[in-house]
């Protein structure tokens, strides 16, 4: 409901997006969500040998930083035994880590 005035400026403004040409859309990829499957992923032979493996070693790398601390907080030795001790902490900090994270992702699929 309206007046005269309202329907011809309605069909103005209808006219006129008739003539502007629409802007031209992009084409873009569909996009694909990662679906959790239904049907976990199996354990392969080599994960599984992987897995065990990994446990004895983050508990050998621990006892290893663990000594490490110890030494440098004691101070025993001279400034180049203690710069390489820092060295080889941070080091071994790294791959501790980085196969803590994997042990993690082994256990995740294995289901423990």
């Amino acid at each position: 409901p309206g007046n005269y005035r309202e329907y011809r400026d309605y069909k103005l403004d209808k006219e006129k997006a008739e003539e502007e040409p629409e802007p031209k859309k992009i084409a873009t990829p569909p996009k694909t969500e990662s679906k959790p499957n239904s049907k976990a992923r199996k354990f392969t032979f080599k994960e599984n040998q992987e897995y065990q493996k990994l446990a004895p070693e983050i508990a050998a790398m621990e006892k290893r930083k663990v000594e490490l601390e110890q030494k440098m907080i004691e101070g025993s030795g001279d400034y180049k035994q203690l710069h390489e001790w820092s060295l080889e902490f941070e080091k071994l900090k790294a791959d501790l880590e980085r196969k803590t994270d994997r042990w993690l992702q082994l256990a995740e699929i294995a289901g423990e």
